[in-house]
């Protein structure tokens, strides 16, 4: 999970350093939201995988009318055989894609 900030002391002028052990337990989020400000999202305890995407897409295909303009990065996962032949299959007709480069955490 994310650190969270807070405030702390210090002798003044050293600036404290606090350890926090990291793990591999995540939540991971797919969103996606909806010219009139509709909020649509699924969680997850594990990582999106493509059939997990290709849910998600037909999820907003079924509760959003009309075209749909996706923002996505560069992950793996957008570009999986299964989203592929999700959107060759005519889920292209509605959505259109925008690709930004993804992000990279240190």
């Amino acid at each position: 999970m994310n650190m969270m900030v807070v405030r702390t002391y210090a002798f003044q002028g050293q600036t404290p350093e606090l350890s926090v052990p990291l793990t591999r337990d995540h939540l991971s989020v797919i969103g996606g939201l909806a010219p009139e400000g509709h909020l649509f999202m699924q969680w997850q305890d594990s990582s999106y995988k493509g059939p997990d995407v290709v849910r998600f897409l037909r999820l907003l295909l079924r509760e959003i009318p009309g075209k749909i303009l996706l923002v996505w990065d560069g992950a793996r996962i957008h570009s999986c055989q299964c989203a592929k032949d999700f959107l060759v299959q005519g889920a292209a007709q509605r959505l259109h894609l925008e690709r930004f480069q993804p992000m990279h955490w240190n």
